[in-house]
């Protein structure tokens, strides 16, 4: 890749000496042809060569000054004006000094020592002449870099409000997808209440089960605030209830250790979130080593929250996919989290591990 990329710049810096080259020996041929035409007399080669070759040099230096100058943003100063004197001053002593070191050395040149003020005008303005075409040619090409580099910056702009709006629309996608989950409530509660009250006398961890997931099941359709969020209090218990519920299921075999410190009330965080990952260890963890129980830690440290999650997972289930779910839960972090949390999901050598920091200092100017 790095190669490539240098072949492409050399064969543009190579396009570009040799666009320059043709340049020159087209505007050297036009102005040659055109004193001959009018003067009906041809310049002496030599001194043609040095004094383009004068000009040629004056042009990249004011080019140069004007690059250099304006890399601080600024157009015009004083200092680019010293800089341009000063190019004027060297280059005038130059051509001048040139001229009369080939006059002496006997040189055909364009010399005159019988009108040295006129001579000294005629170098000024060639000096002038071509300084001329060197602010130009930059101006030409500052603009074009500026007009590119704000395209490029309006293209970085339009890329981001695309990728802002994708996410709006993940997050529709995966709040709608949550809001089809729900069904009519008083159904549910009233059929569950029903299966309650025909069981308890005949099972007691029946009857219990029928408890959990009636409480899981109201928290899942409580009305949310104005952010869409919970308390984290309210969260961390029904991933207390998930657990009995599945141990109730699996008759308590399944090794799996909760250990949740302190969390503060004024903590809050959108619903389903800490349970979607819970659900995900029952769904491909191998909960039956009593060796290599599945271990989920919550706590808080200075304002930020940490959930912890690490599992064994058998080479049954060792592909592990977990589909919408997980997307949901990244996307509706991403949106009330933005930048403020770090979601970290590794898996290797038969172990599965979820990290999830959400910095929540804030919530106290929130929620008092």
């Amino acid at each position: 890749m790095v190669k490539e990329v240098l072949e492409r710049v050399n064969t543009i810096n190579k396009r570009l000496i040799y666009s320059h080259i043709i340049g020159w020996f087209v505007f050297i041929t036009y102005e040659q042809t055109a004193v001959y035409f009018i003067t009906h007399r041809s310049t002496p080669l030599f001194d043609s060569f040095l004094h383009y070759a004068l000009y040629i040099l004056l042009f990249y230096c004011n080019y140069l000054i004007f690059s250099i100058y304006t890399t601080t943003k600024k157009l015009f100063g004083l200092k680019l004006i010293i800089g341009i004197i000063l190019e004027l001053v060297v280059y005038s002593i130059l051509s001048f000094s040139i001229n009369v070191i080939m006059a002496k050395a006997h040189i055909a040149t364009t010399w005159s020592a019988s009108n040295v003020v006129s001579f000294v005008a005629a170098i000024i303005w060639r000096a002038i002449y071509f300084m001329l075409m060197s602010t130009g040619y930059w101006l030409a090409i500052y603009l074009y870099h500026t007009r590119t580099h704000n395209d490029k910056l309006i293209q970085q702009q339009l890329l981001t409000d695309n990728q802002n709006l994708e996410l709006q629309k993940q997050v529709v996608i995966a709040e709608n997808a949550y809001l089809k989950a729900q069904i009519n409530p008083h159904l549910l509660f009233n059929s569950l209440n029903f299966v309650y009250n025909t069981i308890y006398k005949i099972s007691d961890k029946a009857a219990d089960a029928v408890i959990l997931l009636s409480e899981i099941t109201r928290y899942s359709l409580q009305q949310l605030d104005a952010r869409g969020e919970q308390k984290l209090s309210e969260e961390i218990n029904q991933v207390e209830n998930v657990i009995k519920l599945n141990q109730i299921r699996f008759r308590e075999q399944l090794q799996i250790q909760l250990k949740v410190d302190d969390i503060p009330e004024n903590f809050r965080i959108p619903p389903l979130v800490l349970i979607t990952f819970i659900e995900n260890i029952f769904k491909y963890a191998d909960l039956y080593d009593p060796a290599k129980p599945a271990m989920v830690h919550i706590w808080a440290t200075d304002g930020i929250f940490h959930f912890r999650s690490v599992n064994q997972f058998t080479e049954k289930k060792k592909t592990i996919s977990h589909g919408i779910g997980l997307n949901n839960v990244r996307l509706r972090l991403q949106s009330a989290y933005p930048e403020k949390h770090n979601l970290r999901i590794t898996s290797e050598d038969n172990t599965y591990i979820v990290e999830l920091d959400i910095q929540m200092a804030y919530a106290e100017e929130l929620y008092p």
